[in-house]
């Protein structure tokens, strides 16, 4: 049971003033409001940030070079406001996002990218766990799970051992295999 929080100050101009346009759009479709001026706003924003490559620039007001991380976080946001899966802007940054697919199966960030040195769960070079599952995620949630792309994700989980709770964290309670 959770406890009713008040708030002191409306915490929305400021997301809406400091936000940047993908997390904007992220929290507007959670609530409901992407049908309201700063949805409309952020979701132009982010489209309008598709690099030529189809991917999507980590900084998504500062353009390229193209990010994994953040051209699946689009991905997902724009197909669960109801982007259709073969449009353009879907399949560009699809194919990008799947080029990007490491030989162990698993995803790193673009080597292109800069990531301080503090940001340790992050990688150029090696695959990062964390991706993997969300693009597998999103491979799922795209009903491309009988994709090769999609068996080579299940089997670099596998490998890395990756427990019960990671699982069902990406694929929902009670599954234990995509």
């Amino acid at each position: 049971m959770s406890a009713d929080v008040e708030l002191k100050k409306n915490p929305f101009p400021f997301l809406l003033s400091k936000g940047d346009p993908l997390s904007l759009l992220q929290i507007l479709t959670t609530i409901d409001r992407l049908g309201t001026r700063p949805g409309f706003n952020s979701l132009t924003a982010v489209i309008s940030q598709q690099n030529e490559d189809g991917g999507f620039p980590r900084d998504i007001k500062n353009g390229p070079p193209s990010s994994v991380k953040t051209t699946y976080r689009v991905l997902r946001t724009l197909h669960k406001v109801g982007f259709d899966k073969n449009s353009y802007i879907m399949t560009s940054a699809l194919d990008w996002l799947l080029k990007w697919q490491d030989r162990d199966g698993g995803w790193h960030e673009n080597l292109a990218i800069e990531l301080p040195e503090w940001m340790t769960w992050e990688s150029t070079t090696k695959s990062v766990t964390w991706y993997t599952c969300q693009i597998g995620k999103l491979m799922q949630q795209l009903l491309m799970q009988n994709t090769t792309t999609f068996k080579r994700i299940v089997e670099f989980l596998c490998k890395r051992r990756v427990t019960k709770w990671w699982l069902e964290r990406c694929y929902g309670r009670g599954r234990t295999r995509p």
